[in-house]
């Protein structure tokens, strides 16, 4: 609620255009100085490939951009190739091989065909910063958040509650949980999501359960996402997923996780935004979710010449939602309310 709107005169960072100019100078040094193919449904990956007589891969680049920040990797051959193109394109400079980006530790033993992400020293950073908050040290937990600290996170916040606590970071440390829970503590996004419900109202209640979870990520640091070559039971850069939700009114929670290589790639937990009259209305609601989002990834996959050849697997723990997206028959009257783009998983 702010009291005061302060006018920018100018822009910060220069000319208002600059972003979009610099962008455009990248694509152009990577598609015509480079020859490489921008992406379709990620336009900042950037793939090259090089095949034999029999249109066998033989030879590969990846570059990914991040603002201005550019990570590539690939065979020897066409990756030196990449790395004396580019220097004539545009002025850059190498930083070699970096084990960490943007905060999270990239441990890759490409003998053993295993590569764990992880960011200890963000949540050690993290820790020195609201350790004035933890007056008794931080506390062991197993788990990001029991149920009945979900239930205690329903309960409304009276004035006086937000009163006694309203001096509190809330809204601080529920950011600093949010960074780590969107890249390597993927196990977090429900609690992230429930706590940030009380962003604008929070109870002393409100601020430990939130402290709990923070101690769940500062605890659990060293554990990050392991992803694995010949472990996975589906397959080697095999996509499936998982999908589930609650039936709890006025708003369910549902959760859509996309897995390969044995560990999570991508992994969201929210609300709905209507509201359901049913379970199966519920779970199908969140199984759209989950098959839009894993058709986004076999389409970039297939950009990158790593083509779905089956039908990706999503499970799915709910009968009656099983059988309806399984029977292209008649709805019955307690399933024909159901939105089109939802009842669209069918063909999907």
């Amino acid at each position: 609620n702010p009291k005061y709107v302060l006018k920018i005169n100018r822009s910060i960072y220069g000319n208002p255009g600059a972003g979009h100019e610099f962008k455009m100078l990248m694509a152009g040094a990577h598609i015509k100085g480079c020859g490489m193919t921008q992406t379709q449904v990620e336009p900042s990956l950037y793939v090259k490939f090089r095949v034999d007589e029999f249109d066998k891969v033989q030879e590969y680049l990846f570059v990914k951009g991040w603002t201005d920040d550019f990570r590539h990797f690939g065979t020897d051959n066409i990756r030196a190739e990449y790395e004396g193109n580019i220097q004539r394109e545009v002025k850059m400079k190498y930083l070699g091989v970096c084990d960490e980006f943007v905060g999270v530790k990239f441990l890759q033993d490409l003998e053993r065909g295993l590569m764990e992400l992880k960011q200890p020293d963000y949540w050690l950073k993290s820790g020195k910063t609201m350790e004035n908050y933890f007056p008794d040290g931080f506390k062991r937990r197993e788990n990001p958040m029991t149920p009945a600290d979900d239930r205690a996170m329903a309960e409304e916040v009276t004035d006086d509650e937000f009163k006694a606590a309203g001096n509190m970071p809330y809204r601080q440390l529920c950011g600093i949980i949010s960074y780590p829970a969107s890249c390597t503590k993927l196990e977090m996004r429900y609690a992230v999501s429930v706590c940030g419900r009380h962003r604008s109202k929070w109870g002393m209640k409100q601020w430990n359960i939130l402290k709990k979870v923070f101690e769940y990520g500062y605890c659990t640091r060293d554990l990050g996402l392991i992803y694995s070559a010949g472990l996975d039971e589906h397959g080697d850069n095999t996509l499936y997923a998982y999908a589930d939700a609650s039936h709890n009114p006025p708003r369910s929670q549902g959760c859509h996780v996309v897995m390969m290589n044995g560990a999570a790639i991508s992994c969201e937990s929210k609300r709905h935004t209507i509201m359901a009259t049913s379970t199966c209305h519920d779970e199908m609601i969140q199984f759209s979710k989950g098959a839009n989002k894993i058709c986004g990834f076999r389409n970039l996959m297939q950009e990158g010449g790593m083509y779905q050849q089956a039908p990706s697997v999503i499970y799915q723990d709910n009968e009656a939602n099983i059988k309806v997206l399984e029977n292209r028959g008649s709805l019955s009257s307690k399933t024909r309310h159901i939105e089109m783009n939802v009842l669209s998983a069918r063909n999907k």
